[in-house]
Protein backbone atom coordinates (compact mmCIF):
# COMPACT_ATOMS: atom_id res chain seq x y z
CA UNK A 1 0.00 0.00 0.00
CA UNK A 2 1.23 3.62 -1.01
CA UNK A 3 1.75 6.58 1.53
CA UNK A 4 -1.22 8.03 -0.04
CA UNK A 5 -3.23 5.36 0.18
CA UNK A 6 -2.93 4.67 3.77
CA UNK A 7 -6.01 5.29 5.43
CA UNK A 8 -4.72 6.17 8.84
CA UNK A 9 -2.12 8.93 7.06
CA UNK A 10 -5.55 9.71 5.26
CA UNK A 11 -7.25 10.75 8.86
CA UNK A 12 -4.51 12.54 10.49
CA UNK A 13 -4.31 14.97 7.88
CA UNK A 14 -7.91 15.48 6.39
CA UNK A 15 -9.62 18.74 7.88
CA UNK A 16 -12.08 16.47 10.42
CA UNK A 17 -10.45 16.57 13.85
CA UNK A 18 -11.58 12.36 14.60
CA UNK A 19 -12.14 11.88 17.80
CA UNK A 20 -13.69 9.27 20.67
CA UNK A 21 -15.13 9.49 23.69
CA UNK A 22 -16.06 7.09 26.46
CA UNK A 23 -19.31 7.58 28.18
CA UNK A 24 -18.60 9.88 31.17
CA UNK A 25 -16.95 12.04 28.48
CA UNK A 26 -13.38 11.28 28.80
CA UNK A 27 -11.37 12.00 25.39
CA UNK A 28 -9.76 8.25 24.81
CA UNK A 29 -8.41 9.36 20.93
CA UNK A 30 -8.17 13.37 19.07
CA UNK A 31 -6.19 13.21 16.17
CA UNK A 32 -3.39 15.75 15.32
CA UNK A 33 -5.78 18.23 14.05
CA UNK A 34 -7.10 18.79 17.08
CA UNK A 35 -3.98 21.28 18.35
CA UNK A 36 -4.72 23.03 14.93
CA UNK A 37 -8.29 23.53 16.07
CA UNK A 38 -7.79 24.50 19.35
CA UNK A 39 -4.15 25.15 20.04
CA UNK A 40 -3.85 22.23 22.47
CA UNK A 41 -2.09 19.09 22.41
CA UNK A 42 -3.56 15.73 22.64
CA UNK A 43 -2.91 15.26 26.43
CA UNK A 44 -4.68 18.40 27.06
CA UNK A 45 -7.53 16.97 25.32
CA UNK A 46 -7.68 13.59 27.82
CA UNK A 47 -7.97 15.46 31.10
CA UNK A 48 -11.15 14.88 32.85
CA UNK A 49 -12.07 18.62 33.50
CA UNK A 50 -10.96 19.40 29.63
CA UNK A 51 -14.73 20.06 28.44
CA UNK A 52 -15.65 22.30 31.49
CA UNK A 53 -12.45 24.33 30.86
CA UNK A 54 -12.97 24.85 26.63
CA UNK A 55 -16.51 24.40 26.55
CA UNK A 56 -18.55 27.64 27.75
CA UNK A 57 -21.15 27.57 30.32
CA UNK A 58 -23.83 28.45 28.35
CA UNK A 59 -23.34 25.17 25.95
CA UNK A 60 -22.71 22.66 28.15
CA UNK A 61 -26.25 21.57 29.09
CA UNK A 62 -27.54 21.24 24.59
CA UNK A 63 -23.60 19.16 24.65
CA UNK A 64 -24.14 16.73 27.30
CA UNK A 65 -28.39 16.64 26.46
CA UNK A 66 -27.17 15.52 22.70
CA UNK A 67 -24.39 12.48 23.44
CA UNK A 68 -26.85 11.25 26.35
CA UNK A 69 -29.77 10.94 24.25
CA UNK A 70 -27.22 9.29 21.80
CA UNK A 71 -26.24 6.32 24.21
CA UNK A 72 -29.88 5.59 25.48
CA UNK A 73 -30.51 5.76 21.66
CA UNK A 74 -27.57 3.77 20.83
CA UNK A 75 -27.53 6.50 17.55
CA UNK A 76 -25.70 9.10 16.50
CA UNK A 77 -25.88 13.32 16.73
CA UNK A 78 -25.16 16.43 15.05
CA UNK A 79 -24.48 19.25 17.36
CA UNK A 80 -22.76 22.48 17.32
CA UNK A 81 -21.20 24.56 20.35
CA UNK A 82 -18.80 26.75 20.97
CA UNK A 83 -15.03 25.79 22.25
CA UNK A 84 -12.48 28.76 23.13
CA UNK A 85 -8.54 28.48 22.64
CA UNK A 86 -6.12 29.44 25.33
CA UNK A 87 -5.50 32.63 23.61
CA UNK A 88 -8.89 33.66 24.25
CA UNK A 89 -10.20 32.92 20.75
CA UNK A 90 -13.85 31.10 20.16
CA UNK A 91 -14.71 28.72 17.35
CA UNK A 92 -17.56 26.85 16.32
CA UNK A 93 -17.57 23.47 16.05
CA UNK A 94 -19.70 20.67 14.41
CA UNK A 95 -19.75 17.36 16.39
CA UNK A 96 -20.80 14.06 14.42
CA UNK A 97 -20.51 10.84 17.11
CA UNK A 98 -22.07 7.90 16.61
CA UNK A 99 -22.78 4.81 19.30
CA UNK A 100 -20.06 2.33 19.01
CA UNK A 101 -19.73 -1.22 20.56
CA UNK A 102 -15.71 -2.44 20.87
CA UNK A 103 -13.84 -4.63 22.36
CA UNK A 104 -12.88 -2.10 25.21
CA UNK A 105 -16.46 -1.34 25.94
CA UNK A 106 -19.22 1.06 24.26
CA UNK A 107 -18.15 4.60 23.30
CA UNK A 108 -18.67 7.71 21.08
CA UNK A 109 -16.71 7.80 17.78
CA UNK A 110 -16.77 10.11 15.02
CA UNK A 111 -15.55 13.74 14.33
CA UNK A 112 -15.44 17.45 15.12
CA UNK A 113 -14.99 21.01 12.45
CA UNK A 114 -14.84 24.16 12.35
CA UNK A 115 -17.63 25.79 11.74
CA UNK A 116 -16.91 29.55 12.14
CA UNK A 117 -17.39 30.65 9.38
CA UNK A 118 -20.76 29.24 8.76
CA UNK A 119 -21.89 30.54 11.95
CA UNK A 120 -20.38 34.41 11.42
CA UNK A 121 -22.61 34.28 7.96
CA UNK A 122 -25.49 32.79 10.14
CA UNK A 123 -24.90 35.43 12.75
CA UNK A 124 -24.66 37.84 9.36
CA UNK A 125 -27.48 37.26 7.88
CA UNK A 126 -29.67 37.33 11.11
CA UNK A 127 -28.47 40.89 11.93
CA UNK A 128 -29.43 41.76 8.41
CA UNK A 129 -33.12 40.09 9.02
CA UNK A 130 -33.02 41.91 11.68
CA UNK A 131 -32.44 45.83 10.21
CA UNK A 132 -35.18 44.95 7.91
CA UNK A 133 -37.68 44.01 10.13
CA UNK A 134 -36.71 46.81 12.38
CA UNK A 135 -36.96 49.07 9.12
CA UNK A 136 -40.49 47.71 8.42
CA UNK A 137 -41.86 47.85 11.90
CA UNK A 138 -41.11 51.80 11.87
CA UNK A 139 -42.01 52.74 8.18
CA UNK A 140 -44.51 55.12 7.95
CA UNK A 141 -46.45 53.47 5.25
CA UNK A 142 -48.19 49.78 4.83
CA UNK A 143 -45.23 47.67 4.35
CA UNK A 144 -45.39 43.96 2.93
CA UNK A 145 -42.28 41.57 2.80
CA UNK A 146 -42.48 38.78 0.14
CA UNK A 147 -40.60 36.07 -1.10
CA UNK A 148 -39.59 35.69 -4.73
CA UNK A 149 -43.00 33.57 -5.46
CA UNK A 150 -44.97 36.53 -3.46
CA UNK A 151 -45.45 34.20 -0.37
CA UNK A 152 -45.96 36.98 2.79
CA UNK A 153 -42.75 36.91 5.54
CA UNK A 154 -43.48 39.89 7.40
CA UNK A 155 -45.83 42.79 7.48
CA UNK A 156 -45.92 45.45 10.10
CA UNK A 157 -48.46 47.43 11.85
CA UNK A 158 -49.30 49.79 9.37
CA UNK A 159 -50.42 47.22 7.44
CA UNK A 160 -52.12 44.90 10.27
CA UNK A 161 -54.22 48.37 10.35
CA UNK A 162 -54.88 48.84 6.72
CA UNK A 163 -55.60 45.14 5.73
CA UNK A 164 -57.29 44.74 8.89
CA UNK A 165 -55.23 41.39 9.35
CA UNK A 166 -52.49 40.33 11.56
CA UNK A 167 -49.48 39.12 10.63
CA UNK A 168 -50.25 35.72 12.26
CA UNK A 169 -53.53 35.56 10.08
CA UNK A 170 -51.27 36.30 6.49
CA UNK A 171 -47.95 34.94 7.21
CA UNK A 172 -47.20 32.07 4.70
CA UNK A 173 -50.36 32.99 2.61
CA UNK A 174 -49.82 34.67 -1.27
CA UNK A 175 -50.03 38.07 -1.31
CA UNK A 176 -53.39 37.52 -3.71
CA UNK A 177 -54.93 36.71 -0.75
CA UNK A 178 -54.93 40.71 0.10
CA UNK A 179 -56.34 41.14 -3.72
CA UNK A 180 -59.64 41.72 -5.02
CA UNK A 181 -60.40 38.32 -6.98
CA UNK A 182 -60.72 40.58 -10.34
CA UNK A 183 -57.02 42.20 -9.89
CA UNK A 184 -55.39 39.02 -9.07
CA UNK A 185 -54.09 37.91 -12.34
CA UNK A 186 -52.49 41.74 -13.00
CA UNK A 187 -50.30 40.77 -9.53
CA UNK A 188 -48.19 38.61 -11.94
CA UNK A 189 -48.34 41.17 -14.43
CA UNK A 190 -46.50 43.18 -11.83
CA UNK A 191 -44.44 40.50 -10.86
CA UNK A 192 -42.93 40.01 -14.07
CA UNK A 193 -42.84 43.90 -15.13
CA UNK A 194 -40.46 43.54 -11.66
CA UNK A 195 -38.44 40.86 -12.55
CA UNK A 196 -37.44 42.32 -16.07
CA UNK A 197 -36.51 45.94 -14.56
CA UNK A 198 -36.33 45.54 -10.64
CA UNK A 199 -34.90 49.26 -10.49
CA UNK A 200 -38.33 50.60 -11.07
CA UNK A 201 -39.76 52.71 -8.09
CA UNK A 202 -43.22 53.15 -8.23
CA UNK A 203 -44.84 50.97 -11.06
CA UNK A 204 -49.04 52.01 -10.44
CA UNK A 205 -48.66 55.64 -9.12
CA UNK A 206 -51.89 57.51 -10.99
CA UNK A 207 -53.27 54.22 -11.63
CA UNK A 208 -56.56 52.81 -9.77
CA UNK A 209 -55.76 49.88 -7.59
CA UNK A 210 -57.61 47.89 -4.69
CA UNK A 211 -56.63 46.03 -2.36
CA UNK A 212 -59.05 44.18 -0.24
CA UNK A 213 -59.62 44.00 3.42
CA UNK A 214 -60.20 41.32 5.67
CA UNK A 215 -64.17 42.30 5.85
CA UNK A 216 -64.23 42.49 1.73
CA UNK A 217 -64.54 45.57 1.53
CA UNK A 218 -61.70 47.57 -1.19
CA UNK A 219 -59.77 50.38 -0.93
CA UNK A 220 -57.41 52.62 -3.01
CA UNK A 221 -53.47 51.83 -2.95
CA UNK A 222 -50.39 53.55 -4.12
CA UNK A 223 -48.36 50.54 -4.40
CA UNK A 224 -44.28 50.66 -4.97
CA UNK A 225 -42.08 47.44 -5.21
CA UNK A 226 -38.18 47.08 -3.96
CA UNK A 227 -35.73 43.95 -4.15
CA UNK A 228 -34.18 43.08 -0.75
CA UNK A 229 -31.76 40.97 -0.76
CA UNK A 230 -30.79 38.50 2.49
CA UNK A 231 -26.80 37.93 3.18
CA UNK A 232 -27.84 34.75 1.86
CA UNK A 233 -28.77 36.19 -1.72
CA UNK A 234 -32.25 34.87 -1.42
CA UNK A 235 -34.61 37.45 -3.23
CA UNK A 236 -37.17 39.66 -1.24
CA UNK A 237 -39.67 41.96 -2.32
CA UNK A 238 -40.97 44.55 -0.49
CA UNK A 239 -44.32 45.80 -1.36
CA UNK A 240 -45.30 48.87 0.24
CA UNK A 241 -49.28 50.61 0.36
CA UNK A 242 -50.28 53.79 0.34
CA UNK A 243 -53.55 54.47 1.44
CA UNK A 244 -55.29 56.80 -1.37
CA UNK A 245 -58.81 56.67 0.17
CA UNK A 246 -58.36 60.19 1.87
CA UNK A 247 -56.59 61.84 -1.67
CA UNK A 248 -59.76 60.61 -3.88
CA UNK A 249 -62.04 61.84 -1.61
CA UNK A 250 -60.50 65.28 -1.35
CA UNK A 251 -60.16 64.95 -5.23
CA UNK A 252 -63.69 63.92 -5.84
CA UNK A 253 -64.82 66.78 -3.90
CA UNK A 254 -62.62 69.21 -5.79
CA UNK A 255 -64.33 67.97 -8.80
CA UNK A 256 -67.51 68.24 -7.04
CA UNK A 257 -67.39 72.24 -6.40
Amino acid sequence: MSPNSDPTRFLETAPLVPIEIDLSGRVLYVGPQGQELLGLPAEDWSADDFWMKVVPPDDHSTMWEVRRNTVEARGRHEVDYRMERPDGRVVWVAEILHYAETDDGPLLRGYLWNVTGRKRQELALWKHEERLRGMIRKAPDALILTDAAGVVVNMNDQAEALFQYTLGDIVGSSLEHLLPESLRPRLAQLQSAFERDPQRGSIVEGQPFSVQRADGSEIPVELSLSRVSGEDEESRILWSARDLTVRRRAEAKQRES
